[in-house]
């Protein structure tokens, strides 16, 4: 839904296709499954078609490293021992520079990976890997001190929910379904400007007790969150139009 609802982040005419694409996918459809409630709510106010709910969870991959595998990982990437995090291709809905300059208040790296993170122009106090191999996530999520999503608009928020699965500390903007996706188990910034993001990252990076208090939520979470059942519901939505 992120092109009617913004449509700045991406090119006009991708844009303007799926918005298209999408106005008749889901006038037709027998059925709709959103991947979170706030979808849902946006597709009926575009639409007025309801939508059954069925939430992600995180993939196969997500998974506590081990430390041998972490510390592998911070010497082939040449990571300082604390950093802030945002995985994710570079795009305007990321907005890593309010969580960089929150990071470079308190003293503490940046680190951005994903396609196009190695541009020359990242802010100030920021290290670009670039892409990174999918096998080495767990581990750089592991490895960071902080998990930021910084982002300005996410139908679900698979990424910070995955940070989780794999033991990350996570702050993530209170914007589209990320809060459902992540429940107790991140710290939810509920403005996206560089003031609420300095007294997350502050809390977080600083405080031993709600690091660990935070994990043990993360990992409650993430225990309730399975492919199994995200399968068996969707099955059940298609026996409804069958």
């Amino acid at each position: 839904m992120s092109v009617f609802d913004a449509p700045w982040a991406s090119g006009p005419i991708r844009a303007r296709g799926e918005r298209a694409l999408l106005r008749r996918s889901l006038n037709c459809a027998d059925a709709v499954i959103a991947v979170s409630a706030f979808t849902a709510e946006r597709v009926q106010a575009l639409t007025g078609r309801m939508s059954t709910v069925i939430p992600l969870a995180p993939a196969s991959w997500a998974r506590v490293p081990a430390r041998a595998e972490v510390r592998a990982v911070v010497d082939h990437y040449g990571l300082p021992d604390r950093f802030v995090l945002q995985l994710g291709t570079l795009e305007p809905r990321k907005c890593p520079e309010v969580a960089a300059e929150a990071a470079r208040v308190l003293g503490l790296p940046m680190v951005l990976a994903g396609a196009g993170t190695e541009a020359p122009n990242l802010a100030p106090g920021t290290m670009g890997l670039g892409y990174v191999d999918r096998a080495h996530v767990p581990a750089l999520y592991r490895a960071a001190t902080v998990v930021a999503y910084a982002s300005r608009y996410e139908g679900f928020g698979l990424p910070p929910l995955e940070a989780m699965a794999c033991g990350g500390v996570v702050a993530a903007s209170a914007v589209g379904g990320i809060p459902e996706a992540v429940g107790a188990g991140a710290v939810v910034v509920r403005a996206n400007t560089v003031e609420s993001w300095v007294d997350a990252l502050k809390e977080l990076a600083f405080d031993g007790d709600r690091r660990t208090e935070l994990l043990h939520r993360a990992e409650r979470v993430v225990r309730n969150r399975s492919w199994d059942a995200v399968a068996a519901e969707t099955l059940a939505v298609y026996r409804t139009v069958s």
